[in-house]
């Protein structure tokens, strides 16, 4: 019997299978001990975070923290590195500090918010590049093309909020290609995934025309090529369930909707397909509600597959580094306030429970670049009523081990607020996180 003869019947049992492993996953995840019930003040928490923190010079290793990754990092496959948000200089360089520490254990594979499944094909290519910088021209159609996937990950030029977007997203791109060149030799290339979709309406579009662009004899190339590309004043709920009903057909028999081409570029194929179909379904549903809400909401399963997808084609044992907001990858997200639920590092866990750390970055004031402020950068000031007005007590840059059992850590057993973009949100820190990297001062991102 088939999954469609089932029908409703199989969706519901997958729903069911998929609760009972999340469930799973969450009797597997540091819960907050019966015995945390003590009351510990804030000035406990305070001396305690002083005396296990390590502290970080902006931004080197030392001896200290590669001692705590060599210990804490056994037997971990994934570590999640969640951010507060996404406009704040600080974070790629917390970022690029971690990763080299990471790259050294081996942790290879780079998953990063933002990149679907085309940009993050490009996006590696461009990292394990040896020549050419995002500003390059390239001289042929392919490469041209390649080029302008590149600049749009990279955010599109135009306002004051995208040049700033695109001169960190550059500079980051570049700094992974450098790491890349001074590894060690022998050693595996740092490559990149997606950890998103394509929102932009049918980026896939072009890879899968540059995909079928081998295959131009074939004739169900040409085919699947003029089904999946838009026409002239097609609405975009019309294009949508057209590539709907192009997956479907494959999903059914990839063997005769994909006969000639090759294994490697049918996976692609497939995955750019659903991308496809993903990017489409988030803004048809943008556009009908006029919010971002329930488009936010079907994005986190979205997400999820796509990186299940990448996640098939590595070896069982390759070390990941997932990269995007906390609370994409928080580990219940029924505990955060703002989170999808379940959230995409929920389900992750659910599917690999036991192998994952995380570390999650928190700043208490500074200024962040955003994209809803005609302003340059809107400040952001400390708060008495989030936890980083009491990092900050504790020392100015630093690694907060957490799991630690200690006394003072039970402070964070409760929802206590924390840095959500210029906003805030609620957490348990101890069931979310292995450990904060806190920084006390950020600034927006640099053109």
């Amino acid at each position: 019997m088939s999954r469609s003869s089932l029908g409703p019947l199989w969706y519901g049992l997958a729903g069911v299978a998929a609760s009972l492993a999340i469930g799973l996953a969450h009797a597997q995840q540091p819960q907050p001990s019966s015995q945390r019930t003590v009351e510990v003040s804030e000035q406990d928490f305070v001396s305690w975070a002083k005396s296990t923190s390590i502290p970080i010079k902006r931004w080197k290793s030392n001896p200290e923290l590669e001692a705590y990754l060599d210990d804490v990092l056994a037997g971990r496959r994934f570590v999640f590195l969640g951010e507060p948000g996404h406009f704040f200089q600080e974070k790629y360089d917390i970022q690029l500090l971690l990763i080299e520490c990471l790259a050294r254990r081996g942790y290879r594979h780079l998953f990063i918010e933002g990149l679907g499944a085309t940009a993050s094909e490009v996006v590696n290519d461009f990292v394990c590049s040896t020549s050419r910088s995002v500003e390059s021209k390239p001289a042929t159609p392919e490469l041209r093309y390649r080029a302008r996937i590149l600049g749009q990950a990279a955010a599109a030029e135009g306002s004051f909020f995208q040049r700033r977007l695109a001169g960190g997203q550059r500079r980051f791109f570049e700094a992974l290609r450098d790491l890349n060149r001074r590894r060690t030799a022998g050693s595996e290339s740092l490559r990149v995934h997606p950890l998103d979709i394509d929102m932009p309406a049918g980026g896939c579009r072009f890879t899968i025309d540059t995909l079928l662009a081998r295959y131009d004899t074939l004739a169900n190339a040409a085919a699947l090529r003029q089904r999946c590309d838009r026409k002239p004043d097609e609405p975009v709920a019309e294009w949508f369930a057209r590539v709907q009903r192009v997956r479907e057909t494959i999903d059914a028999d990839p063997d005769a909707s994909l006969d000639g081409i090759s294994g490697t570029d049918r996976h692609r194929f497939r995955q750019c397909v659903d991308c496809l179909v993903e990017s489409l379904a988030f803004v048809q549903t943008r556009r009908a509600d006029g919010t971002m809400e329930r488009a936010l909401v079907r994005r986190e399963p979205a997400m999820f597959r796509q990186v299940q997808a990448a996640l098939e084609r590595l070896p069982r044992d390759a070390k990941v580094i997932m990269m995007g907001h906390c609370n994409h990858l928080s580990r219940v997200g029924a505990d955060t306030l703002r989170a999808r639920r379940p959230s995409l590092g929920e389900m992750i866990g659910s599917k690999h429970p036991g192998e994952i750390f995380s570390i999650w970055m928190l700043h208490d004031r500074g200024s962040l670049l955003s994209p809803m402020s005609p302003a340059s950068a809107v400040p952001l000031r400390s708060d008495p009523e989030r936890i980083e007005s009491l990092l900050v007590r504790a020392g100015s840059n630093f690694v907060l081990p957490l799991q630690t059992s200690a006394r003072g850590e039970r402070y964070l057993d409760r929802k206590r607020r924390l840095s959500y973009f210029s906003w805030y949100e609620v957490a348990t820190l101890t069931a979310q996180t292995d450990a904060l990297f806190f920084v006390d001062e950020v600034t927006p991102i640099r053109e």
